[in-house]
């Protein structure tokens, strides 16, 4: 638990708050989201599908190599934000949809560890989280939500238009 608060304190010291704020904006301004993270990522890019989801959002998610996730990569245009997530090195999956956003003039963001990170590289907008002990639950607070305003933060854009879909769902 010690590790997992280091985690957590380190990556909320050196995010950097424009481009967080850069983040939502791409959030909020893309006519649909595309998340692409794989293997071990591949839960926290379903966890980041819900929430966005939660405000309404179209929102997909390639987390593996199926015919039916590499369709979806075939329906990025330029609307679409790509946002890949990474630990360690990049799943080649997650570095093709990154290229073929760029190649399509979508915008992009990573969620990484690594500065160096390919998916970083072709990044529009870069979020970088602190890992310092490789286990899952450390990565699942440092990953999964940078920020925990930022849902938030996107919500306060348009609050009116996530305000039905938001009582809806606590009538569920």
């Amino acid at each position: 638990m010690g590790a997992d608060h280091l985690n957590v304190e380190e990556t909320a010291r050196k995010i950097s708050r424009s481009s967080v704020e850069a983040l939502i904006e791409a959030i909020v301004s893309a006519e649909k989201v595309l998340v692409a993270g794989t293997d071990q990522m591949a839960f926290f890019a379903s966890y980041l599908r819900h929430l966005l989801m939660l405000l309404d959002l179209r929102v997909d998610v390639v987390a593996s190599p199926s015919q039916e996730a590499l369709s979806r990569l075939g329906r990025i245009e330029q609307g679409t934000l790509v946002i890949g997530l990474s630990a360690g090195r990049p799943h080649p999956l997650v570095v093709r949809a990154m290229k073929l956003a760029r190649h399509r003039k979508a915008k992009t963001a990573a969620i990484t560890d690594a500065t160096l990170s390919e998916v970083a590289k072709l990044a529009q907008i870069k979020l970088y989280y602190s890992l310092q002990q490789p286990r899952l639950r450390a990565l699942a607070h440092g990953a999964a939500e940078p920020d925990p305003g930022a849902r938030l933060r996107v919500y306060a854009q348009d609050s009116a238009q996530y305000d039905d879909r938001i009582k809806a769902f606590r009538l569920k």
